[in-house]
């Protein structure tokens, strides 16, 4: 019984930890490979800023472009959007994130960067126990609002 309880806790401990990113938490620093479209967007400590993770092969992050692009429009001035790519795969990574992007054109009317070695998959997505895309984060003044699904 005494290694069923020591198992349990050793469980309930590393999902703890896997779980460090929450509402009420410092937001981790914004650290791409770069900034695709827009600006560059690293200072998250003043403002309000929806950082979302997308994928170009994701079917449900296409169709969220164009309402992330319309809260961004909307909110003009009050909040900054940054869109991160993450999880994608081939040879040239780059290019075919930034072919996607300028595919996009005014669609996509938002700053968009790209991971790269999965820095900000860990440090955002696995820190929250966020396993799917697309996934949103607000910030205010550096501080995790919500996590969740952008639509």
């Amino acid at each position: 019984m005494r290694g069923v309880i020591a198992s349990a806790v050793a469980l309930l401990a590393a999902f703890s930890s896997a779980q460090s990113l929450g509402p009420g938490v410092q937001a981790p620093p914004i650290k791409v490979a770069e900034f695709v479209k827009g600006q560059t967007v690293t200072d998250l400590s003043k403002g309000v800023f929806v950082v979302e993770f997308w994928a170009t092969w994701c079917g449900p992050c296409i169709v969220s472009i164009p309402h992330i692009s319309e809260l961004a429009k909307k909110h003009q001035g009050k909040v900054t959007v940054v869109g991160v790519s993450v999880w994608e795969r081939g040879d040239d990574i780059a290019g075919m994130v930034k072919k996607f992007v300028d595919g996009q054109g005014d669609k996509m009317s938002y700053n968009v960067a790209r991971d790269e070695g999965m820095t900000m998959a860990e440090t955002w997505m696995q820190a929250a126990g966020q396993n799917g895309i697309p996934a949103a984060f607000v910030i205010k003044d550096g501080i995790v609002q919500w996590i969740g699904h952008p639509m």
